[in-house]
């Protein structure tokens, strides 16, 4: 017998979050947005065992990552799943300054079992647009501090 397994996913940042349980069922097409630049964000795959048996070493693994994501760990293990019950599987990531800011982008997660049975997950993400901006002062000045004077005119 296969295990059945639903996925719920939570992606949540220092300055935002967006959960979804209601409509776990419907999260085809679902865009989640991501902070621009920022560290210290979690995705959180909820995985439920919907069959009569325990799900064992059960693996979460991001494939397909662009360039400016940044998974600390691209692989997250739950040892065990009891039937009916869910395992967590969650993820640390940063986002470089250089993300396309409102392009829509396909992350796979793939889930595992130890028996071989694997399934996939799309996640779609989105880069918010930045919603702080600084601006520094231009340390060294560049150009050459210079005295400006009133130049004499005289008339001949």
């Amino acid at each position: 017998m296969r295990a059945a397994l639903i996925f719920l996913i939570v992606i949540a940042g220092s300055e935002f979050a967006q959960t979804s349980k209601e409509a776990a069922n419907s999260l085809a097409g679902q865009v989640w947005e991501i902070p621009f630049a920022s560290e210290g964000n979690t995705i959180s795959l909820s995985v439920q065992n919907n069959s009569n048996l325990e799900a064992k070493n059960v693996s979460v693994t991001f494939t397909n990552l662009p360039s400016w994501l940044e998974l600390k760990s691209k692989t997250a293990a739950i040892k065990s799943i009891s039937a009916g019950s869910s395992g967590d599987a969650e993820f640390t990531f940063s986002v470089d300054k250089k993300a396309p800011v409102g392009k829509d982008t396909t992350l796979t997660a793939v889930i595992s079992m130890s028996d071989g049975q694997a399934w996939t997950k799309d996640i779609t993400v989105s880069v918010g647009a930045p919603r702080n901006y600084k601006l520094y002062n231009n340390f060294p000045n560049p150009f050459p501090e210079h005295d400006v004077r009133e130049a004499d005119h005289h008339t001949t």
